[in-house]
């Protein structure tokens, strides 16, 4: 320490630099090993986030391909089995083919069903036409041939001689679809189809697709010779179907709807329902320009084409087409006018009710009920407003519109019915028991005991109880409750008595439950037995006449076996034979025992 202190000043100061330099080389040093050591976890803990956020983001696109998935199948009306088919897309094409389906979906005027199935199959063979073909054998209800079409049609456009060399992969009938799509796609490439074709050793199936594909070419030059020629050619009714509506809409598109009364110069040739269905397509778009035409064609040429265009009217706007069809003298169109009616009951029958008297009389009763059944479908509230307004309108019977009022809504809310019936309708209705029996019959389905309290509580002298309680006793055996209708037969009514042993009847011996059968004589009324044998009987012989044979000597009682024996003879006899000629001794037997 003296010899430090001893020192000058100037190797002080030195010494003293010297010191403080290491000190603060030792103090980085520190520090950076600090840093060193702190990053490095610091880095592996943010790459296993990174890796975490990934599988994250992996497995929500996979989710979201595989919900995309799903919803293709059920627009497209496929079967389960197409997940694999599906991942032959890209994730991000599906899921952004869901996004485009949800956005159609909040549209203002969302695009049609069958619109909508049309424009997924084109995006998806726009995509991938080879996976998309693979969906064909998964397309429900149908044979295919329009997605083959379609697919075949995107497929040409972009790589012929792909969809060519796939055509070889089909069915002889999905091969002419894709054929006839390729042709109608490219008619500048047909060289190369008949090239293809002929490579195949097919040119004999070529013949009839290579004309039909000239007429079409023919088609955008001269409609008129198109039309012609497609008459008088040798082709399916099918391609002859679809080759007259292209036509038709080539020419109406030129001429107009003028061209209409040439359909009717050449109805001999053509099937009439086909050419019926032709011209319901063709008119659809603009039926009011094609019926001011027709209204001005010689009478037979109008009568003929008028209900057509006016039917094809009824599906757009039936209440247009009503007051069109109305302005037509002299014709004779009242069937036509009931159809239209029902079609634009079923389409606005709040309009239709609020103009009955505007109608014709004969037309009102049936227009009133279908509207009244379409509004409480749509709308059971509007409905019941407009009945509680009800006012008597010659022609329409106001009490049926209130039965038919209940029937529906009872199929959408019983208790409800039933409230409104009992609050709105007295005993002297001439529907009651019709309302009730509605009621009861819906309600029966979730709530048995619930149905019967009901019915039991209908006075004992009602048309209900008479005639229908046997409906909800069959109704209730049906859903597999007989046995507690057996349980409560002390509560029956009187009147309801031979409905409802007849249809436990029904049921026992349908289940060949013969011992409950017979047991439930017990319950029968004296002056009721031999009725009841002959039910059992009649029901026996409905359901298995053999199986009643072989348990006949088992019932206890001589009245029973002779009377059920004496039914069958007699249904042999004057019916039809149901019995062999041993089993007829048999019964003689039975009977002549008896005497």
């Amino acid at each position: 320490m003296k010899s430090i202190l001893a020192l000058s000043t100037a190797k002080k100061t030195v010494l003293c630099g010297f010191v403080l330099g290491a000190c603060i080389g030792v103090f980085a040093v520190f520090l950076i090993a600090q840093f060193v050591f702190t990053e490095q976890p610091r880095e592996k803990d943010e790459q296993r986030l990174f890796d975490t956020d990934r599988e994250q983001i992996e497995s929500d696109l996979k989710r979201q391909n595989v919900e995309a998935a799903r919803q293709l199948q059920q627009i497209l009306t496929l079967n389960d089995d197409t997940l694999l088919v599906f991942e032959r897309f890209s994730e991000e094409e599906l899921v952004g083919i869901a996004d485009s389906i949800s956005e159609t979906k909040q549209l203002e005027d969302p695009t049609p069903p069958k619109s909508l199935k049309s424009l997924l199959i084109r995006e998806l063979a726009r995509i991938n036409p080879d996976a998309t073909l693979d969906l064909v054998p998964h397309w429900t209800g149908t044979d295919g041939h329009d997605l083959v079409q379609m697919v075949f049609e995107e497929w040409s456009k972009t790589d012929i001689s792909a969809a060519l060399q796939a055509t070889e992969q089909l069915s002889p009938s999905h091969w002419q679809t894709a054929t006839r799509a390729i042709l109608r796609t490219q008619p500048n490439q047909s060289h190369l189809v008949k090239e293809h074709v002929k490579a195949l050793g097919m040119e004999n199936k070529l013949g009839s697709l290579i004309e039909e594909n000239e007429i079409l070419e023919l088609l955008n030059q001269r409609p008129e010779d198109a039309w012609y020629a497609v008459l008088d050619d040798d082709v399916s009714n099918d391609l002859q179907k679809d080759l007259i509506t292209e036509i038709l809409n080539t020419w109406i598109s030129q001429d107009g709807y003028q061209i209409l009364d040439r359909t009717y110069e050449f109805r001999h040739k053509i099937d009439r329902f086909r050419l019926r269905e032709v011209l319901l397509d063709v008119v659809q778009h603009h039926p009011d320009e094609a019926f001011r035409h027709i209204v001005a064609l010689q009478k037979e040429k109008r009568d003929w084409l008028l209900p057509i265009v006016l039917e094809s009217w009824a599906k757009r706007d039936p209440e247009a087409a009503y007051y069109a069809l109305e302005s037509v003298e002299k014709f004779s169109g009242s069937f036509l006018s009931s159809t239209i009616v029902n079609a634009w009951a079923r389409s606005d029958p709040a309009s239709v009710l609020h103009k009955l008297e505007t109608l014709p009389r004969s037309l009102r009763e049936d227009t009133a009920t279908s509207a009244i059944s379409e509004l409480t479908y749509q709308d059971p509230q509007t409905a019941k407003e407009f009945l509680s307004n009800w006012k008597e309108i010659l022609g329409v019977d106001g009490h049926n519109l209130e039965k038919i009022f209940v029937k529906d809504w009872a199929r959408q809310n019983p208790e409800d019915a039933l409230a409104w019936v009992q609050e709105n309708v007295d005993e002297a209705h001439p529907g009651l028991a019709d309302m009730v029996k509605d009621v009861v019959l819906n309600i029966a389905s979730d709530d048995p005991e619930r149905a019967l309290e009901i019915a039991l509580s209908q006075p004992s002298r009602s048309i209900f109880t008479q005639v229908y309680f046997e409906s909800l006793v069959r109704k209730l055996g049906t859903l597999g409750h007989i046995d507690h209708v057996m349980s409560i037969l002390d509560q029956i009514p009187k009147a309801a008595e031979t409905g409802t042993f007849s249809a436990i009847a029904w049921h026992l011996v349908g289940d060949e439950r013969w011992e409950d059968a017979v047991l439930l004589t017990d319950s029968v009324p004296e002056d009721l037995q031999t009725w009841y044998y002959k039910r059992l009987a009649f029901h026996g012989i409905q359901s298995n006449v053999h199986a009643m044979l072989e348990q006949l000597e088992t019932f206890p009682s001589s009245g029973m076996r002779t009377t059920i024996a004496s039914e069958i003879l007699q249904w042999h006899e004057n019916v039809r034979n149901i019995v062999s000629d041993e089993q007829v001794k048999r019964l003689r037997s039975v009977i002549a025992d008896s005497d």
